[in-house]
């Protein structure tokens, strides 16, 4: 008995080391931001002379895996922008590449009054980014029912499975 404990403990430790490596090797991926375009690289590899980057969009979020296509479907390419609070900050960035970026400015974020839609409470978020997230889903609603059928007031839509509707003629997944 004491043998097979021993035979445990050292399998559950080489276990232990496995998804400690594993662990580490995915933090380097991050940490180097492996899948970025070179010039979100540069930047976010150099944030203490930009410390003024909040981060990717893409990064500042976080929404149930059943809706995640449908989010790239519709925010595309702003999922890779770098989201800053002013404009001469996106203007330092633009400034010092010539690499092809886009960025995010809170500041400009026209004030609108905050709409809790059904899909903007399933996506987990900073509060200072409240306006954004605003601004990018306000009028998309989560429609759990029929979902070929076009709920009353809603101009866009996901149902239960993530298909996402606009309007009664366009539908994605």
């Amino acid at each position: 008995n004491i043998q097979n404990l021993g035979n445990k403990i050292n399998s559950y430790i080489s276990q232990k080391n496995i998804l400690e490596s594993k662990i580490s090797f995915y933090e380097n991926l991050l940490n180097l931001n492996e899948g970025r375009s070179s010039g979100i690289k540069f930047f976010l590899n150099n944030k203490k002379k930009y410390p003024f980057i909040i981060g990717v969009l893409s990064d500042l979020f976080e929404v149930d895996k059943k809706y995640e296509l449908m989010v790239k479907n519709i925010l595309g390419e702003l999922l890779n922008y770098l989201v800053v609070e002013k404009m001469k900050d996106a203007k330092e960035i633009l400034g010092n590449t010539n690499h092809d970026i886009g960025v995010i400015v809170l500041d400009n974020i026209y004030h609108e009054k905050i709409v809790n839609t059904s899909f903007i409470k399933k996506i987990t978020y900073d509060v200072k980014l409240k306006k954004m997230m605003n601004a990018l889903f306000k009028d998309l609603h989560v429609h759990g029912l029929d979902a070929k059928k076009k709920p009353k007031n809603f101009k866009r839509w996901i149902d239960d499975e993530g298909n996402y509707f606009i309007e009664d003629y366009i539908v994605k997944n």
